[in-house]
Formats: structure tokens, sequence, C-alpha cells
């Protein structure tokens, strides 16, 4: 993010990509973890699902597939400790009652 703007500025372009991060990670539903660590290890005794809470409680020790159509710049705002530590998550509702 380019340190010549304003702190609004910086604030109101984090909050967009952030709106865009939260709508792709909506619209992908859950993630892959691979659980040796290798992403081309796609055998299915190697793959496990997990929501976003999870993935990013486990960010440094888990190998998750989060970064799954992101654009560099959404990723390198997910990779900085002090925004995954803003995130706030709500239960999923269920569709059955």
């Amino acid at each position: 993010m380019p340190k010549n703007k304003s702190v609004c500025q910086r604030k109101q372009l984090t909050g967009n990509i952030t709106n865009s991060i939260m709508e792709k990670w909506r619209k992908q539903g859950c993630f892959v973890r691979f659980i040796d660590g290798n992403t081309l290890n796609c055998n299915v005794t190697n793959l496990a699902w997990t929501q976003m809470k999870e993935a990013m409680e486990h960010f440094d020790d888990w190998t998750v597939d989060w970064d799954l159509h992101l654009t560099e710049e959404e990723i390198a705002l997910v990779k900085t400790p002090e925004w995954r530590a803003g995130l706030r998550f709500t239960p999923v509702k269920s569709s059955a009652n």
C-alpha cells in the first residue's frame, strides 16, 4: 500500500480491499487445508475442509488455500498480522430449524 497517501485514504483503501477479500471468501465458503503442508499432494488423505476462522487462527502453522482468487495486494494485506488480528467472525446461521 503506498505510503504517500493520507491516513484516511489508507484506511479507506484497506477497508475496500478487506471488503473484496471477505466477499471472495464468502463465495468460496470454506478452505482446503493441506495436512502435510504440500499443496501439490492432493491425495484425499492429505486434504481437510476448514472454515475461515480456523484457517486464520492457524495462519502460521497450517497450509490452506486462503489465497485462492485473491490479488497480490489482497494477499499482502492478509499476511499482515495486525489485519488478521482485527478480523471478527460471526457464527454461520443454519438454514435448518
